[in-house]
């Protein structure tokens, strides 16, 4: 449980949340002997199994204008970050992450995805390692070696 007591203070868990919410229905999905799933929400997602064929999922990630970068998973989590725009029929929405010390957002990277096995580890990585600059990342890396870290510049 999350408590607040100063007024005009809000906690976002949007950077985290939909993580934890995909492992929690990835885990029961697995609960009810299902073998091959595939669980996606706003762009994070959990496999399971590959696909019944046994082939790896293929997961597609916009790369911008440089086209989409595809990544192969049998098991695992991928979570993207970054600078986003979602359209919503005649809506706009721009996506960013705000850097807490500053109150403002960074343009280190268009791009952070982290691939590993648990998606609210993924979700919360690439969601802190947004507003860092990427010599400040290299030791922070090493802390995670079952986990791959692609970002684009």
């Amino acid at each position: 449980a999350v408590s607040i007591s100063t007024v005009g203070f809000n906690v976002d868990l949007g950077g985290i949340g939909k993580g934890y919410i995909i492992q929690e229905v990835m885990d029961y999905i697995i609960s009810l002997g299902i073998s091959h799933a595939f669980v996606e929400i706003g762009g994070d997602l959990k496999v399971q199994g590959g696909l019944p064929d046994g082939s790896f999922w293929k997961i597609l990630i916009d790369n911008g204008n440089k086209g989409q970068k595809s990544f192969f998973i049998h098991t695992g989590s991928v979570s993207t970050s970054g600078l986003f725009t979602k359209k919503f029929n005649s809506f706009t929405q721009d996506i960013k992450i705000i850097d807490p010390n500053t109150l403002s957002f960074k343009n280190y990277y268009k791009r952070v995805t982290v691939i590993g096995s648990d998606l609210a580890v993924c979700d919360s990585l690439s969601t802190a390692c947004w507003n860092v600059p990427l010599l400040k990342l290299q030791d922070f890396f090493h802390s995670f070696d079952n986990y791959i870290f692609d970002i684009d510049y």
